[in-house]
């Protein structure tokens, strides 16, 4: 319960905080330049009304950012599996959010007419900054969950697909051999297979109980 709750409020967080990023950034573009308040001095451009709600809103939505990838991140494992390794949501997080906003902020200045040139040229270069940091990021994380979404390549030989174990891999003892004969034979393999299952186990690729049925396949129990 716990997994679906911190995956789905992480959503809805990261999605509100974007929209949000993105909609203080268009307002604030149709601003562009201005000043308040600095009185003596003559001020070419007062700033209209809500200008510092919006950048109020756009400080705001980044910690919402933050709080929705935390959320996602310590969400523990998922129903009937391992959460998987996957992509770090902090790598996804940071992937989706300046490729969003990138190009909201680099479309909204080309296309609106409304926008004061000071406050374009910033829109294009916010724009085409953040698609620069976002973009690169975007691509890897979808060649990375395209190709491998659950770390198999580094299960063990019992573990198949996302979640489950399939018949155990042989493991050399059988019901009349003597336990003591299978340890000093294959001693050495064994520690090592107990080291990797133990890197899984940490690593969060493996299960507790995943880790427990593939430990007493490797000890022969």
């Amino acid at each position: 319960m716990r997994y679906w709750v911190c995956v789905l409020a992480g959503i809805v967080l990261f999605a509100g905080s974007v929209y949000a990023f993105s909609d203080a950034l268009t307002d604030l573009l149709e601003t562009g330049t201005c000043a308040s308040g600095n009185t003596p001095y003559v001020i070419a451009k007062e700033c209209p009304d809500g200008t510092g709600g919006n950048i109020l809103m756009l400080m705001g939505s980044v910690f919402g950012l933050l709080a929705a990838m935390a959320l996602v991140a310590f969400r523990g494992e998922r129903p009937g599996g391992s959460k998987g390794r996957g992509v770090s949501p902090f790598v996804a997080g940071w992937a989706i959010f300046f490729s969003v906003t990138g190009a909201v902020s680099l479309l909204h200045s080309l296309n609106s007419d409304s926008i004061p040139e000071d406050g374009k040229l910033g829109g294009i270069i916010v724009g085409a900054t953040f698609l620069v940091m976002g973009l690169p990021v975007l691509v890897y994380c979808i060649w990375a969950v395209a190709t491998d979404p659950w770390g198999r390549d580094d299960r063990p030989p019992g573990l198949t697909g996302a979640t489950g174990f399939s018949a155990p891999a042989p493991t050399g003892f059988s019901g009349d051999q003597d336990p003591a004969s299978f340890g000093a034979a294959g001693g050495g393999d064994r520690i090592a297979e107990l080291e990797r299952l133990e890197r899984l186990r940490q690593s969060g690729a493996l299960t507790e109980a995943e880790f427990e049925r593939e430990k007493a396949r490797v000890l022969g129990r």
